[in-house]
């Protein structure tokens, strides 16, 4: 799902300050940082996940089914654009 992806790779730059895992490892070829991105990527989905279901299960809420992309594209653009109004 693309939606979440976006979301962890947000938390991803916020938790690990981005760019700084490469310089961490200024030796480090690209198969080992890509392997290390990924797992901070994973670990950083489960927590968004967690979550989620932490806050779903507080106030008894169902989450909605899956939708594609294209429907998922069309609410993000709703959400960020608005409504387009017709005279």
């Amino acid at each position: 799902m693309i939606h979440r992806f976006i979301i962890c790779i947000s938390v991803l730059l916020i938790t690990c300050g981005g760019s700084n895992v490469l310089a961490q490892q200024p030796t480090a070829d690209v198969k080992t940082v890509s392997a290390i991105l990924l797992a901070k990527l994973l670990e950083a989905s489960r927590e968004v996940d967690r979550l989620i279901e932490a806050g779903y299960a507080k106030h008894n809420v169902t989450p909605n089914e899956p939708v594609g992309d294209q429907v998922f594209m069309r609410r993000v653009y709703l959400d960020v654009v608005g409504p387009q109004f017709t005279r």
